[in-house]
């Protein structure tokens, strides 16, 4: 088993120990490669609504 580190869970009766990503290169696997103009423009989002029950909670 490869690195320092391993998860440990539990699966019905049995105990799992799987070795912990030091890198994010596993998740190249999952999504994988994004085209060279994806986020380009920035991350557009609309602004949040205000809210009264957290206006100067963090002041």
């Amino acid at each position: 088993m490869e690195g320092d580190e391993v998860r440990i869970r539990k699966q019905g009766a049995a105990v799992i120990l799987e070795p912990m990503a030091s890198d994010w290169a596993w998740l190249d696997g999952i999504a994988g490669k994004f085209s060279e103009d994806f986020f380009v423009e920035g991350r557009r989002q609309p602004r949040l609504p205000r809210s009264s029950e957290v206006d100067g909670m963090f002041d």
